[in-house]
């Protein structure tokens, strides 16, 4: 079963490498990237803002952390499948998937808000949280365009998208504020960003990023283009042969557990005190400026595995 399209691989990776077999992943696929997390991180900022503030809108107070427990909790669920599946047909085909998936949850918000369907909220929030889980694979992707040396740094190029998706969910607000639209607008605007993201990623990145990976392993190979049928140790040999991802596992929990937490209580905590969607937003960019404002630079000194977290 072929993976990839042979003789456009072997073109567009003939172009991106240079001379003693150096990998430079071109402009338009780092750009791409970008975007990508800028288009990841306006839906993430648009369910940390308002998906706990609706939430308590369908079912009253105690129910707020519904949303984002229900959006995170998927996410996770579906990284190891989404990155297996990556593995076997490409970065580009999944990730493509997953701005699909993410934008049907977003429309299914707008449509739940507007009809005042609380099973629909639900199923589209079911929907964002996969579609989450599948674009974390853009770090994945930005890793296996850069050599090993320079890969965290890469890394946080990439994620340096997410600031600029941070302050772009904040625009959607304030044009939602401005122009007096129901409180269901930022939905169906983040769910037309993530239509044209599935757009942008289907045609613009090429090579795909799996591919170029492959190059930087065995340079002398420029294309693999059938699976061998094995996808590495299973995730539990992994585990039990490696104190330290378990470790990182672990503490990716408790941080995703408190973070779930925050966005609940940030939202919930803002309008109590008669603020609207424009102030949460606003507190919202302000807390991804500081999570992704450093990225750039503090991705030269991170191991790769803290990086990809």
């Amino acid at each position: 079963m072929a993976m990839f399209d042979q003789d456009s691989v072997k073109s567009d990776l003939l172009h991106s490498i240079t001379a003693g077999n150096s990998l430079t992943p071109s402009r338009r696929i780092v750009a791409v990237l970008l975007g990508a997390a800028a288009s990841l991180y306006v839906l993430v900022e648009v369910v940390s803002g308002l998906a706990a503030v609706t939430a308590q809108g369908f079912w009253g107070p105690g129910f707020g952390s519904v949303g984002p427990a229900l959006v995170f909790g998927l996410a996770g669920a579906v990284s190891v499948p989404a990155g297996k599946l990556s593995d076997r047909i490409g970065r580009r085909p999944v990730i493509t998937l997953g701005f699909i998936i993410a934008a049907m949850g977003a429309a299914g918000v707008w449509l739940s808000i507007v009809l005042h369907w609380a099973v629909v909220f639900l199923l589209a929030l079911a929907f964002i949280g996969v579609g989450v889980g599948i674009l974390r694979l853009v770090k994945a992707a930005a890793a296996d365009i850069y050599p090993s040396h320079s890969r965290t740094k890469g890394i946080g190029l990439v994620q340096m998208g997410a600031l600029g998706g941070a302050w772009l969910g904040l625009a959607i607000a304030v044009v939602s504020r401005i122009h007096a639209h129901t409180p269901a607008f930022p939905w169906m605007a983040t769910a037309g960003i993530l239509a044209i993201g599935a757009a942008i990623m289907q045609w613009l990145l090429r090579p795909d990023p799996l591919a170029l990976a492959r190059v930087v392993e065995e340079p002398t190979v420029l294309l693999t283009t059938e699976s061998k049928g094995t996808l590495g140790r299973p995730l539990y040999k992994i585990l039990s042969e490696t104190p330290a991802i378990s470790a990182i596992l672990v503490t990716i929990c408790m941080v995703y557990g408190v973070m779930v937490m925050d966005m609940s209580l940030a939202g919930i905590i803002l309008v109590d005190m008669g603020s609207n969607a424009q102030t949460i937003m606003i507190v919202m960019a302000i807390h991804f400026t500081g999570m992704f404002g450093p990225m750039r630079w503090a991705g030269r000194g991170l191991p790769v595995t803290i990086a990809n977290i």
